[in-house]
């Protein structure tokens, strides 16, 4: 999908396929984050408030920076891996269930794709999250012409880990390993902390600075 034109995209999105759904959606929210977060970075090297730095935090803008070209390709990487999970999960119930042994096989097989259908969105969460320090980087070194975009970014991060956490609970719903769900459950709390934490505090700081007299 990471060659799909937005228009197109948006067309298949909308269209009675179930795939993609939310979970490319949540990926592509992440992806803009991460690329309007680049934008900040490369309209600041070269200009004077990057001369301005001192030697450690050019070099930490530097690094930042091609952390976003790294992490906006596993962006679109996951979008294309959820909507394989979700196909695979939903074949997954076509499978026969003629026979006790075929019902023992497909329960499994249904138990094994739910737990890739979930993993999917929790790491994305996961991996987004610890972005939110490279957003608040750019916010307060990068350009300040620029900092409503480093505010939308961080708007961006949020959606993403937010629905990503929605998505992995629908899908932890089914699954029946008891122990797993409990351990994904206390995961999931955290990140809702950590998500609304790290959110809030960047706000705060790109809207004083937008709203500085």
């Amino acid at each position: 999908m990471k060659n799909m034109e937005i228009g197109s995209f948006i067309k298949e999105l909308s269209s009675n396929s179930p795939a993609p759904g939310g979970g490319a959606a949540s990926a592509l929210s992440g992806a803009l984050a991460v690329a309007l977060t680049s934008m900040v970075y490369n309209l600041t090297v070269g200009k004077k408030v990057y001369n301005e730095l001192d030697e450690d935090k050019k070099n930490k803008l530097l690094i930042n920076l091609e952390e976003c070209n790294n992490l906006n390709e596993k962006m679109l990487l996951v979008m294309n891996r959820d909507k394989e999970v979700f196909l695979e999960l939903m074949n997954s119930y076509k499978l026969s269930k003629e026979t006790d042994e075929d019902k023992k096989i497909r329960k499994e097989v249904i138990e094994k794709c739910t737990k890739e259908a979930m993993n999917v969105p929790l790491q994305l969460a996961k991996v987004s999250m610890k972005f939110y320090e490279n957003i608040k980087f750019a916010a307060k070194y990068g350009n300040k012409n620029l900092i409503s975009d480093a505010a939308v970014a961080c708007i961006m991060l949020g959606a993403c880990i937010e629905s990503s956490i929605i998505n992995t609970e629908v899908n932890l719903a089914f699954i029946e390993d008891k122990e797993l769900k409990g351990d994904i459950r206390k995961v999931l709390d955290d990140l809702k902390f950590m998500n609304n934490k790290f959110k809030t505090e960047i706000l705060e700081y790109t809207n004083s600075t937008i709203n500085k007299e």
